[in-house]
């Protein structure tokens, strides 16, 4: 899991600093950025997870270097990683996400498999291993759509037709589906996602991948067979302080392992739900959180959300009430 501490102010200084070039630090500089704000929620996400999946065996944090004061670090199952130690020196500070997600896989002691968590994505009910991971395969669903607005208002979609070119360099899609019928066309998917395939065997290249934004199962020999074809590209994006439109992400890891037909077919649908941060999706928040309807939720910040004290405090009562003990992580 990847965080930030939006609240240090020596992180603030150096934000400030390579973002602004000569601009004075004010804490209104800061403002608009809510792609590190805090929501003051981390605490919750040790404790879904200890509550639900407490087969665990190891949790990575990984921070530019600072570390939440409510956490124990020498706790067993709990290692601490700092940007120094996966990406290269040259390429620090970095305050973009994509630069981090592409390096997760030097992470020392990480296993095969591994599950990948932003800090917005909590775990809402009991889950077994193979919710993750069956027959030693990521659990996962090639599901294709068309590439949707690529420009000022969706920038991801910038990044993802990167990915998306890489992946058109080194798989052919056509081949694809003629020697592994059963990535496309599966009894796992729902009617509409095969029907949905079928519609793109029109289009010799792939466009693009339906992606949840929930934690996403990986094997970290992908990670070593992407960087090993495309370590000149992957150097550059790592020298991107912050998200650039021509920046790869974790997807083009995940669309790889698709590609290469290492998965367990799943319905990608029925893994949980992404919330935008809003007034008007509290009611569902707390019915998934509380009555434990989704198995996953990702609360999604964005520039649009209105009053973020008040929200804040909304999303801390509903996990404070379901989880309102602590972990074994907290001190």
């Amino acid at each position: 899991m990847i965080w930030v501490d939006s609240n240090d102010i020596n992180w603030k200084k150096e934000f400030v600093r390579f973002k602004y070039k000569d601009a004075v630090f004010t804490d209104d500089l800061l403002d608009e950025q809510c792609r590190y704000r805090d929501w003051e929620n981390l605490q919750y996400w040790f404790r879904s997870v200890e509550k639900y999946c407490p087969w665990v065996r190891k949790i990575h944090i990984v921070t530019c270097g600072h570390f939440p004061e409510f956490l124990m670090k020498e706790h067993p199952k709990l290692n601490f990683v700092t940007h120094d130690q996966i990406i290269d020196a040259a390429c620090l500070p970095t305050f973009s996400s994509h630069v981090i997600e592409i390096n997760l896989h030097k992470i020392e002691g990480l296993a095969e498999h591994f599950v990948y968590f932003n800090d917005d994505m909590f775990i809402t009910q009991p889950l077994l291993p193979e919710f993750f991971f069956r027959k030693g395969l990521p659990c996962d669903g090639l599901v294709l759509q068309p590439l949707m607005v690529v420009g000022e208002e969706n920038f991801l979609g910038a990044v993802t037709l990167t990915d998306v070119a890489i992946i058109n360099k080194y798989f052919n899609k056509r081949q694809l589906f003629k020697q592994m019928p059963r990535a496309f066309f599966n009894l796992h998917y729902r009617f509409k996602n095969n029907w949905t395939n079928f519609l793109e065997l029109y289009n010799r290249k792939f466009s693009n991948f339906y992606n949840t934004h929930l934690p996403q199962p990986f094997l970290k020999s992908i990670f070593n067979e992407v960087w090993e074809k495309e370590q000149d590209y992957l150097q550059h994006v790592c020298t991107h302080r912050f998200r650039e439109p021509l920046d790869v992400n974790q997807y083009l890891f995940r669309m790889w392992q698709l590609c290469s037909g290492k998965f367990y077919p799943v319905d990608i649908l029925d893994r949980g739900q992404n919330y935008d941060l809003k007034f008007e999706s509290l009611t569902e928040i707390k019915e998934a959180v509380k009555m434990q309807k989704l198995a996953q939720v990702c609360l999604n910040d964005h520039e649009h959300v209105q009053n973020f004290e008040q929200l804040k405090a909304e999303i801390i009562e509903i996990f404070s009430d379901q989880f309102n003990l602590p972990s074994s992580f907290e001190r």
